[in-house]
């Protein structure tokens, strides 16, 4: 390797000592560039002001911590979680004891994103097992005189502001269109019809959507964890929402089949058809899950 090669590479990557007038700096004019302009100040970058005051409490958030801590309101919401949620005849109901059977080691060692996807319908036996790292475990436990559900996944606080909604396209005997997962009464709830071009709803070209089986969308109640937790609150559902899609992503892997975790999708379209405000509750992941 010359030393034109070498600096045509870090013009390309190091764009914490190549910036402006550099003219092997290929990425000058898109964020490696705006990344010099945050550090010198001028521009601003909500993303960053978020960093930057990330940990920072006021004297209100103490006091609600106190409060919501002493007075248990997240385990006394938890144990009537199941009367927010709606049965109905369309519902479809999930296995309340699927059994995940594989060598985690193994599991490790074959996560990866798929991209590509077999034009095949997904069992719903499949389906159903894909699912269970969304759904409340069997076990219980006694707190305060309450009996209370655990998950597969921490809450911050045990507020569990995430709400899975699931976009079906490819699977036996389920109908084609829009669910909500209810983790309390385990299953899905109907919502509506599919009546739009799926292609257009994830971003970029390099995806396979129309073979996807189906598409899980992220959503965060900002509502539910705000009161207890203030600033911190966003943070927190981020990390969550981590949690929930990488246990799926291993949980498929473990099944044998493919999935891509897609931060970009258009949220407005998405929200509009999930009745979703864009206030108090905003999409902020997307997962998607095919055969492979």
């Amino acid at each position: 390797m010359n030393f034109e090669e070498i600096k045509k590479i870090k013009g390309e990557l190091s764009f914490t000592e190549v910036f402006k007038n550099d003219s092997s700096n290929i990425s000058n004019h898109f964020n490696t560039h705006r990344y010099r302009q945050l550090i010198e100040g001028n521009i601003k970058s909500p993303s960053l002001e978020m960093l930057l005051n990330f940990g920072k409490f006021n004297l209100s958030d103490f006091k609600t911590l106190d409060y919501f801590n002493k007075q248990g309101l997240a385990i006394k919401e938890l144990a009537i979680g199941s009367f927010g949620e709606v049965n109905s005849d369309n519902n479809i109901a999930l296995d309340k004891n699927v059994k995940l059977r594989s060598n985690f080691d193994k599991i490790l060692n074959h996560r990866k994103s798929y991209r590509d996807y077999i034009n095949k319908p997904l069992s719903l036996n499949l389906f159903k097992r894909s699912l269970k790292p969304l759904v409340n475990t069997k076990n219980k436990e006694n707190i305060i005189g309450l009996n209370i559900n655990h998950r597969a996944y921490a809450s911050g606080g045990g507020l569990y502001p995430i709400t899975a909604f699931l976009l079906v396209l490819n699977v036996n005997n389920v109908q084609r269109g829009w669910y909500e997962v209810q983790p309390y009464l385990k299953n899905l709830r109907y919502l509506n019809k599919l009546d739009v071009d799926v292609n257009t709803l994830i971003s970029g070209h390099n995806i396979d959507v129309s073979h996807a089986s189906y598409i899980i969308f992220y959503c965060f109640n900002f509502s539910k964890s705000y009161p207890k937790y203030g600033e911190t609150a966003t943070a927190l559902g981020l990390i969550e929402i981590g949690e929930m899609a990488e246990l799926v992503d291993l949980t498929v892997t473990s099944l044998g089949l493919g999935n891509c975790q897609v931060a970009g999708f258009d949220r407005n379209l998405i929200a509009k058809k999930l009745n979703i405000d864009n206030v108090s509750n905003h999409l902020l992941h997307s997962q998607i899950v095919g055969v492979i």
